[in-house]
């Protein structure tokens, strides 16, 4: 990722929840502002509202691309964040190198820490990860081991920032965690020594291909250019008939709402075998026959 780190400056959580929990309780406060890219992992905004601070919803529909003059405009006296997540849940968004060095110069303009959620960052297809952390000092970057080494039961993650930030960072976790379980770490050393799993990976991207590819125009998508999601639109909009008749048909999705203020979209996630893939969108075509 290109972030100069020590080891002291690395702190271990219980997956990327606990390393987003200890965050938001060290730099949020009631007052503050915390802008958020709307869709977004339902976890941001409970954290930013647990922490006593104000979520700011900016849209990034109809695209899902990274909206700095939005995000300009968004700004105010009281803002003390933005939170990324790039490769994206639930849109499949990667933002570019170009944008994210935008933003950093945004943020170090308005004085704001930035927040950046890269735990799907080996899930790319087109382009290539770039992590703001390498450009911007004052960024938290987070990442875990559930999605490039399918460890999700083991829950593990961790993250870095400036140094003041993670002083205050290891004495929370000591006492909120004392110590994530040693096992997981063990085996997440493990997982490190031998790397991502690119094969495994790469089928990822032959079912994201054949769902492009496969799926009627009528649904409009956009971006998925990484993680394992794609954002559709049903023609008709109805959102929560489209999701009850697949259901009928045994296909499950998740409707908009549970990642936006908005119910226009569903989540299709692939991160299943590609027979699987393959009934999955000969259902969502007859759907809309």
């Amino acid at each position: 990722n290109k972030i100069r780190v020590s080891p002291e400056s690395i702190g271990v959580t219980p997956g990327v929840s606990g390393a987003l929990l200890v965050t938001a309780l060290i730099l949020f406060e009631s007052g503050d502002e915390v802008l958020l890219l709307d869709p977004y992992f339902p976890t941001f905004p409970e954290l930013v509202k647990l922490s006593e601070a104000t979520p700011v919803f900016i849209s990034t529909y109809p695209d899902f691309s990274l909206p700095l003059d939005k995000i300009k405009r968004s700004i105010s006296k009281r803002t003390k964040a933005v939170i990324i997540n790039s490769p994206n849940n639930p849109t499949g968004a990667v933002y570019s190198e170009k944008d994210l060095r935008v933003l950093a110069e945004i943020a170090k303009d308005k004085g704001l820490i930035i927040i950046s959620d890269e735990i799907y960052e080996d899930y790319i297809y087109v382009g290539k990860h770039f992590s703001i952390g390498s450009v911007y000092e004052n960024t938290v970057s987070l990442w875990g081991f559930s999605k490039t080494y399918a460890m999700t039961g083991w829950r593990l993650g961790y993250l870095t920032g400036p140094e003041i930030f993670m002083d205050r960072v290891h004495e929370l976790l000591q006492y909120l965690y004392f110590s994530p379980p040693s096992i997981p770490q063990i085996a997440a050393i493990k997982a490190l020594r031998l790397g991502p799993p690119k094969e495994e990976i790469s089928k990822f991207k032959e079912k994201r291909a054949y769902i492009l590819e496969n799926l009627s125009d009528k649904f409009r998508i956009q971006s998925a250019d990484g993680a394992f999601y794609i954002f559709i639109k049903p023609p008709r909009g109805a959102v929560d008939k489209f999701l009850g008749d697949a259901i009928k048909k045994k296909l499950f999705m998740l409707p908009g709402k549970v990642f936006s203020r908005t119910n226009t979209h569903v989540r299709i996630s692939y991160s299943v075998d590609l027979d699987t893939v393959k009934k999955a969108v000969k259902i969502l075509n007859e759907l809309i026959s």
